[in-house]
């Protein structure tokens, strides 16, 4: 999920992109392609073309499953169905648990831009 600066801020990421709000700068974006990408000097540049695709194989052919932050009990059902020997159980035990899941909610999501 995008971090907005302003708590209650309702800009959505589009908006975010095209007014070029810090939020919304490619270094900012960048933050999860070198996880992905390796420890390649060009997977820490932002922007580097080279450094995405290789961000793309590494999740197609290194993991199972990736999941998102505000998304949690999707990802944790589709991890129980996957690998039930280690998830069973995880979505009801993360609903028990959950008090603050709300906070890990992205308010407006449109959907990406063409």
């Amino acid at each position: 999920a995008l971090p907005i600066s302003k708590m209650g801020d309702k800009t959505t990421f589009n908006e975010c992109v095209k007014a070029k709000k810090k939020d919304c700068a490619p270094e900012k974006l960048w933050l999860q392609i070198p996880f992905f990408c390796g420890q390649e000097p060009d997977c820490w540049r932002p922007g580097n073309a080279w450094a995405l695709a290789k961000a793309k194989e590494h999740l197609v052919s290194q993991y199972l499953v990736v999941g998102l932050t505000d998304q949690i009990s999707e990802y944790l059902a589709v991890l129980e169905a996957v690998l039930p020997r280690f998830f069973k159980g995880a979505s009801a035990l993360y609903a028990k648990n959950a008090k603050k899941s709300h906070l890990r909610r992205t308010v407006k999501k449109d959907a990406p831009a063409a």
